[in-house]
């Protein structure tokens, strides 16, 4: 998200949302504005547009002190969480060794989730088996690179546009019976095993309070960068007793959700 109070970056930004819209590689991507006064904000819904934005901006020669802030969504942390995840799937499924690692390559976050997801394999002794997708008809080839036990569990990337292919990611894992971890809680409201990520609503809540301030007339340059701090654990019990899985009372009693 992008705060701008200069009328010459205003123009740019609305020059860069017609270039991307007009983009073939970025058609799907939402952009919103809001106009407060002089105050625009600028909404972009996902990271490749994101660095084509900011490159567009770097091309027109503003000034980065004043977009610097909007390059916040990649910070450090974001490999531990996934690291987290696998960490958890492992100590429910102890024997695997073998983890699919689905991911369409292009989410902003994508190299820090990598990065996590290696660093967890290397200590819990893991082979990662990537499956890269770029559409829904794509994820068939879970069953060309995962199938027949070549994977024992799957690991969704935190990506939009899987988020919206969630039911069929899941159907796709039930019908090769990979259990599957994620950071979307929504992942395991629709059959997934586990999910282990930072609170959605409270993050809602702390974006509302920075959009208030802005209002108010600070500096969205000058609000200092905030990482989450409240995690939630969620347990489908449902998938669990399908694919025979045990999980341990020690999981269960810290899971913030358990789905029966």
């Amino acid at each position: 998200m992008f705060f701008a109070d200069e009328a010459p970056l205003v123009r740019l930004l609305q020059k860069a949302r017609r270039t991307l819209r007009e983009s073939h590689a970025l058609r799907r991507v939402q952009v919103r504005e809001w106009g407060f006064g002089r105050l625009r904000v600028v909404a972009l819904s996902a990271g490749r547009c994101g660095r084509a934005l900011v490159h567009h901006l770097m091309k027109e020669g503003v000034p980065e002190r004043i977009w610097k802030f909007g390059r916040v969504a990649r910070l450090p942390g974001g490999d531990q969480l996934v690291s987290k995840q696998i960490e958890l799937l492992k100590a429910i499924i102890p024997g695997i060794t073998r983890l699919g690692v689905l991911t369409t390559g292009g989410a902003l976050s994508h190299d820090d989730q990598m990065l996590g997801a290696t660093k967890a394999a290397q200590v819990l002794k893991l082979k990662l088996i990537e499956v890269r997708v770029s559409a829904p008809g794509d994820l068939a080839r879970l069953e060309s690179i995962c199938g027949k036990g070549a994977c024992q569990a799957l690991y969704v990337m935190q990506d939009p546009q899987m988020q919206s292919w969630r039911a069929q990611i899941v159907e796709w894992a039930a019908r090769l019976q990979l259990p599957t971890v994620s950071g979307s809680a929504a992942f395991t409201e629709n059959g997934a095993l586990m999910s282990y990520s930072s609170n959605i609503p409270e993050l809602y809540r702390r974006a509302a309070t920075f959009v208030d301030k802005i209002l108010r007339g600070a500096k969205p340059g000058d609000l200092p960068i905030e990482q989450p701090t409240k995690f939630e654990l969620v347990v489908n019990q449902k998938p669990a007793k399908a694919l025979g899985i045990k999980i341990s009372d020690e999981i269960l009693l810290r899971a913030d959700r358990v789905i029966e």
